[in-house]
């Protein structure tokens, strides 16, 4: 019998004695060890166990193919001849170690990267939950401190609208006929934060310096949504009349904090009424006048500012915006004359 029939006798016997032996089973169990490892998510000991089975495996391959070769009495005999037929018998055992080595280091990378991507996204999540409740907590050291005309923190906004209720809430009723584009409340704090930004100006820069990091985040939407959220249960009737002012055109910026304010309906909370008996009509709206937060009075234009228009599905009806699911019936209604006069201009 030559040589290259005796190898494949051998390779048989390996074949047959590996089939056979009880390190089959023992894989079969090892491998449901690592299906469940993986399924839990415990990734480590998956590449642990993944790496032990393995090596286990190619060192027994070897162990029965020395004493299939060597030890057995035809190898003891011959000798030389046994070593003559290492060479392929190395030749049949790189070929079938080195892919599955290569294997391992695929699997061994591809769970690195899986582990180093989770890793990295669940730090930037703790970093970003870290820096958002830092900044809560720092908006409410803000309230803490705000004083206007010795009333402190949150009653210093409800001091702010009382002391100028004259100008912010006038007595004066016009007529219908009268066209109001900008309201004595939009003016006066113009003039005021103008000239006393530093009452509450750095308040509103947290404020917005909140929302701002919220939209910036990489985070679905909803879960956005339930961040500002957070933070708009966090303000009371008072602040949220100021707010309504502030973010008016020409006052804090350019339209970026109003913005905010209507992606993430931070205005939702606000009392909206409209000021006099006359019911709002398609005659009418852009004359009528509305009383928010029960303690400034303001034109049809101011308060058209926080409305979005839905563009999708080509419908441009008019939502609520940054008042979200504001429940107050005269807002519906301005809603209903501004979507039937765009309709009526198209």
């Amino acid at each position: 019998m030559d040589a290259g029939k005796r190898l494949a006798l051998k390779c048989k016997k390996i074949i047959s004695t590996i089939r056979d032996s009880e390190i089959v089973s023992s894989l079969e169990w090892e491998f449901s060890l690592l299906t469940d490892a993986i399924t839990e998510n415990k990734v480590v000991l998956s590449l642990v166990l993944l790496y032990t089975t393995l090596t286990a495996f190619l060192i027994y391959i070897g162990h029965l193919a020395w004493q299939a070769l060597f030890i057995t009495k035809e190898a003891t005999v011959q000798g030389s001849k046994g070593l003559t037929e290492l060479g392929p018998f190395g030749d049949f055992f790189g070929g079938v170690t080195n892919p599955v080595i290569g294997a391992i280091g695929f699997i061994a990378l591809t769970i690195t990267i899986i582990m180093q991507t989770k890793q990295n996204n669940e730090t930037a999540k703790q970093n970003f939950e870290s820096s958002f409740y830092n900044l809560l907590n720092l908006q409410n050291n803000i309230i803490e401190n705000l004083e206007f005309n010795e009333s402190r923190a949150r009653l210093s906004f409800t001091k702010f609208l009382t002391e100028n209720s004259k100008v912010l809430y006038p007595c004066a009723t016009y007529s219908k006929s009268v066209k109001i584009k900008k309201s004595s409340a939009y003016i006066f704090y113009k003039n005021f934060n103008s000239e006393s930004n530093d009452r509450f100006g750095h308040y509103f820069r947290n404020l917005y310096r909140i929302l701002k990091m919220i939209d910036d985040s990489k985070y679905a939407y909803e879960t956005k949504k339930n961040l500002a959220r957070v933070l708009r249960a966090q303000l009371s009737m008072d602040e949220l009349t100021v707010l309504f002012l502030n973010c008016l055109p020409g006052i804090c910026d350019e339209g970026e904090f109003a913005s905010l304010l209507i992606e993430y309906q931070m205005l939702e909370h606000l009392s909206i009424q409209r000021h006099g008996a006359e019911s709002i009509t398609r005659k009418n709206f852009r004359n009528t006048e509305f009383i928010m937060g029960g303690k400034i009075r303001v034109s049809c234009q101011e308060i058209s500012r926080y409305l979005s228009m839905d563009t999708k599905r080509y419908s441009y009806k008019t939502t609520s915006g940054a008042f979200g699911r504001n429940t107050s019936n005269d807002l519906k209604l301005l809603k209903l004359c501004l979507w039937a006069n765009d309709e009526a201009t198209k």
